[in-house]
């Protein structure tokens, strides 16, 4: 079962853009929430991080476990998948 990923970022972020081109080259489904946009996201993420705006976050859920990564790798996001998939 493919768990649910949440991408909180920025447009003009290059990190962000890697992480959800990666995820569209896959043909993985995911929700992206623009923290300009979204200022109570915006908050959540600076909190996970303890203080810093982090982009991108990643979440994702699956088989009832959260994961949350900050600006990770094309292969720790890969990696974080195949787990909460397992």
């Amino acid at each position: 079962m493919q768990p649910e990923i949440t991408i909180y970022g920025v447009d003009r972020s290059p990190d962000t853009r890697r992480a959800r081109t990666h995820l569209d080259q896959r043909r993985i489904a995911y929700r992206y929430v623009n923290m300009e946009k979204d200022e109570q996201a915006e908050r959540k993420v600076i909190e996970w991080n303890r203080g810093e705006r982090v982009t991108p976050t990643v979440v994702i859920s699956g088989n009832g476990r959260t994961r949350r990564l900050a600006a990770p790798s094309d292969e720790e996001l890969d990696a974080a998948i195949s787990e909460q998939a397992a």
